[in-house]
This record gives C-alpha cells, sequence and structure tokens, in this order.
C-alpha cells in the first residue's frame, strides 16, 4: 500500500486539496530528523509551523504546531509533508515506503496548560474519540449548511436567445435569476449554475431543468462571433433538437420562461412567452399571378387552420421533427414538412436587405419551365398555386414492400457481388403509392403516375438498381433515403423527371410521404 493511500482515510478532502497546494508552491522545507522523530519538516502558511512524524511501536504518529492540530484533525501542512515524501525521496528523514509501512495514529486533540502555553497530549484518550473528529463537516460545509437555512429568495428565468438560436440552427437559452426587491423583482443578471451549487435552488422544477440543461451542451458564441461571449460565459446551453418541444414546454409551464428580443442590438428586452397549443404551424409556398403581367409570384407563409403568417413574422423559427415558432408571445409546433432550406433562405434574404421578404418573380413565359424545375426539387413545403397552374397533388399512404431473396438468386448476386458475404439473404425495400412502386433512395418528392413510367417492375432484377435498390446504402442512410443529398440539376432525368413529365400531361401528381417512408425504414430495423 502506498504513502498515500495509508494516509488519506485520516484527512478531510478539502485539507488534502489545501495541502496539495502547498507543497506544490514549494512551502514545505524538510529538516534533519531529531531523536526518535522520522520526518521534520517546516511548512510556511500565515506562519511557519513545524511537522514531525515519529514512530511509536508500530504506529506512526504526526503532529503539527498549527491551530487546527491542536483542535485534533490533521491539518494541511501534515498532507504537504506527506507529499513531499512521497515526490521527494532524496530529502532528509525516512522514505516513503518505510512510512507505508506503519500504521497511522489518528490525531487527538490537546490542551493548553497554564499560563505558560506548554501544550501536552492527553494520554488516557480513546482511539475511537480521534476518528469521531475525522467525521466533524468542514468549516466550508458549515458556512454552506448555515446559508441553507435562509436561502436567497430568487428567480431562475429561462431566456430564449433568437439571435444566438439563429445563428447556431438550434434552440439557446440562457439562465437568469432576479432578486427580490423593495419594489418586487430586481434586472435578471446572468445565472452560472454547475453540479455544485445546483441543490442551491429551491424549487424542485427549477433543480430538475437546470439538471437538463446542464447536461447539454454549452453554446459557444465565439464560434459565431457574438458580442456577449465573454459576459454569457457557460449559463447559456444549446439543447439537442429532439427535446425543444419538451424542454420548451417544461420551461414555459414555470411561468419564467422569457425571449429576450433585444440580443441583436446588444440590449437586454425580455418578454414574457406562453405555450400556444399542439397544433403545428405548417410551411406553405403560395403562388399569386399578377393582373398587371400575368407574371408568377411565389411567396412563402405558415398556415395553422385559418391562420396565416409570412415567413419573417416569426422571432424564431427552428426546423426539423422538433421544430417550433416564436411569435407574438407565443410558442407553438412548426412542421417544415422537411423543407426548412426553404425558410431560412427567405428569412435570411429578409435580413440581409433589413425589409420584407421578396416574392420569386416568374415571368409569364416561364412559368411551365418553372414549375418543372420545382417539382423535381427533393423537399418542398405545402403548396398552393393559382387554379389553373400547376399540377394537382394526390395524396395516398405508402404500403412498405419487402422482397427476400435467397444468396445464390441472381438479383442477390447482382448485389453482393464479390462483397464476401455470398452467405446472406438479401431483402429489398420499395412502398407502393396506389400501386406505383418507388424506392427509398430515389430522390424527389413525388411519384409517376402513368402506367408506362410510374409503374417499377415487379422483378427486381429487371430495375435499374441506381434508381430502386436501397440495399447498398442500407436502410439507415437518412440522406440517401430523403433524396436530401440530390439537387435539381441531378434530377433532370430519371424517375423524378419522369413523374413531372408524366403529370404535365396528365395534370396530376402522387406526392411521397417521407416520414411515413422513414418509420416504416426505421422499425424494419428494429425487427432486424
Amino acid at each position: 500500500m502506498s504513502l498515500l493511500t495509508t494516509w488519506s482515510p485520516f484527512f478531510q478532502s478539502h485539507v488534502r486539496m489545501r495541502g496539495r497546494g502547498y507543497q506544490a508552491s514549494n512551502r514545505v522545507q524538510r529538516l534533519e530528523p531529531e531523536a526518535d522523530e522520522l520526518i521534520r519538516a517546516q511548512v510556511r502558511g500565515r506562519e511557519s509551523y513545524l511537522v514531525t512524524i515519529r514512530e511509536e511501536g508500530a504506529r506512526a504518529v504526526a503532529e503539527c504546531t498549527c491551530p487546527s492540530f491542536a483542535a485534533g484533525a490533521y491539518c494541511k501542512h501534515i498532507w504537504a509533508t506527506l507529499l513531499d515524501v512521497q515526490q521527494n525521496a532524496d530529502g532528509p528523514g525516512a522514505d516513503a515506503e518505510r512510512l507505508a509501512s506503519l500504521r497511522v495514529r489518528a490525531p487527538k486533540a490537546r490542551r493548553r496548560q497554564g499560563e505558560s502555553g506548554d501544550v501536552t497530549r492527553r494520554a488516557s484518550e480513546p482511539e475511537w474519540m480521534g476518528r469521531l473528529t475525522l467525521l466533524r463537516p468542514s468549516r466550508e460545509d458549515l458556512e454552506r449548511q448555515a446559508s441553507a437555512l435562509l436561502p436567497t429568495q430568487r428567480q431562475v428565468c429561462y431566456v430564449i436567445l433568437p439571435e444566438t438560436s439563429r445563428q447556431q440552427h438550434a434552440l439557446v437559452v440562457e439562465l437568469r435569476q432576479r432578486t427580490a426587491v423593495a419594489s418586487g423583482w430586481s434586472k435578471s443578471k446572468v445565472l452560472k449554475l454547475g453540479p455544485a451549487n445546483l441543490a442551491e435552488l429551491t424549487d424542485p422544477a427549477d433543480r430538475e431543468l437546470c439538471a437538463l440543461l446542464i447536461g447539454g451542451q454549452q453554446a459557444d458564441d465565439e464560434a459565431v462571433g457574438a458580442p456577449s461571449a465573454a459576459a454569457r460565459g457557460h449559463a447559456a446551453y444549446r439543447l439537442p433538437a429532439p427535446a425543444w418541444r419538451t424542454l420548451a414546454r417544461r420551461m414555459l409551464e414555470t411561468g419564467r420562461c422569457l425571449l429576450d428580443v433585444g440580443e441583436s442590438r446588444g440590449e437586454t428586452d425580455e418578454r414574457p412567452l406562453a405555450w400556444d397549443g399542439e397544433t403545428p404551424w405548417v410551411l406553405w409556398m403560395r403562388g399569386q399571378l399578377s393582373e398587371e403581367d400575368g407574371s408568377l409570384q411565389v411567396c412563402l407563409e405558415l398556415r395553422r387552420d385559418e391562420q396565416r403568417l409570412d415567413v419573417e413574422a416569426p422571432q424564431l423559427l427552428l426546423g426539423g421533427p422538433d421544430g417550433l415558432v416564436i411569435h407574438d408571445g407565443r410558442v407553438a409546433p412548426f412542421d417544415d414538412r422537411d423543407a426548412f432550406r426553404w425558410a431560412s433562405q427567405f428569412r435570411d434574404e429578409a435580413r440581409r436587405r433589413d425589409e420584407p421578404t421578396r416574392p420569386i418573380v416568374v415571368a409569364r413565359g416561364d412559368i411551365e419551365r418553372f414549375l418543372d424545375r420545382l417539382y423535381m426539387l427533393p423537399q418542398l413545403p405545402e403548396i398552393d398555386l393559382p387554379e389553373g397552374v400547376g399540377r394537382t397533388p394526390r395524396r395516398v399512404e405508402p404500403v412498405p414492400q419487402l422482397d427476400l431473396y435467397s444468396p445464390d438468386a441472381p438479383q442477390a448476386q447482382e448485389v453482393l457481388g464479390s462483397s464476401g458475404q455470398k452467405q446472406q439473404a438479401l431483402a429489398r425495400v420499395r412502398f407502393s403509392y396506389d400501386g406505383h412502386n418507388v424506392s427509398p433512395a430515389q430522390p424527389g418528392p413525388f411519384v409517376t403516375v402513368s402506367s408506362a413510367a410510374s409503374h417499377a417492375p415487379a422483378d427486381p432484377a429487371t430495375a435499374d438498381p441506381a434508381t430502386t435498390d436501397p440495399a447498398t446504402a442500407g436502410p439507415g442512410t437518412d440522406a440517401a433515403a430523403d433524396g436530401e443529398s440530390a439537387g435539381a440539376e441531378q434530377a433532370t432525368t430519371g424517375p423524378a423527371a419522369a413523374a413531372v413529365q408524366t403529370a404535365r400531361a396528365e395534370g396530376t401528381l402522387i406526392r411521397r410521404k417521407r416520414r411515413a417512408e422513414r418509420r416504416a425504414l426505421t422499425r424494419l430495423t428494429e425487427l432486424g
């Protein structure tokens, strides 16, 4: 057993930490031992104290001239000396191995006798008394307990930072606090919390919420050039996307969730927020024909039932499966239809120009060409075009299909090739939309509707593996399954283009349900 392992049970943790600081700052001076002493050292603190370690039978007895040792506790000066013995084998006195071989005698309180201040040890004190001394709380523990009896009267506020959230494409929340004053509550100040002081919060809801926030990723504002990064410190946290709605609702339930609308101006302007129902706002593309020249003007807006909201109106808009919209003091779910790129493009342009968003203007003669390109894009919001313009999308539920092939089947050999996995069966996934088959790896939001161009071959061996076989990418490859990596130029030939050309003739499209396809692929993976 090492020296420090032998002695550490007799020292409180904060004493060991302070003793390590003493030794690291070279405050320990080893001296030549006298008489029966094993170690003799001078340790400099506010004053200089003498530390000795002597041998009594099979025990090592440590003593120090400081008040802490006189009160019956092994002190930081003794621990600093032990560290020095452990690290400096060439110093005078016994070595670390010799000290570790002896049993440690627990400390004993000393008492002063007479006015001369002579100090003697109580020879009659039992060992258990010294052991109980180690269980006494430290001064820091007592001060912490005393402060907890009358905790600080304060409110914890959860402040959403819209500008930082926009820059980091995530929900960023800063912890702030307000303390009680004669007129009510003070102005909020940044609240830096860590695991050590989390227990100081008196509200159980605050303790639980702040523990969740502290476990999140700290918002590094310096990476995006935010001016208040130094002042914010570690009080701001970037929440994980799957938890946006859940944590937002929890914060709003406290009644102390705020939006700092002055953040972009370098000011503090906090506005209260409230939850605005479970029905999500949905992203829509709206087209109107100009009465003057017949051009098509395309705008973007949010819709919920009969409500309409321009895309640049919300103070904060976050996309994805757990999307949020914050507008006019209300927080609500947001469904971007997997096309948040549209919203960010319109909003960023309005921000750069510091004016309302400008519509996409398409000349009358370019409308058909514009629509051809539009329907080939892999991600589209809901579409609302004037009567007689565009195609009529149909809503059809996809039916998942799974084709299984033995390892020696020609279809399996074509895919497996020389991969060394020829003993494995092959599974091929397709989705049927009203009898029209589509591969999850096929880009584009629509499926073909004509019998000549739309029906995928019943035998995958005759199909084009580049467009119908997801096995090479695997069902877990989201980018391939969603078509997110394919642009309009890449889709000008193949199934997406065929869908648009067929729809031009028939005036209809079947819109794929990407999320339903992903859920089916996830379920397939879970089944193994």
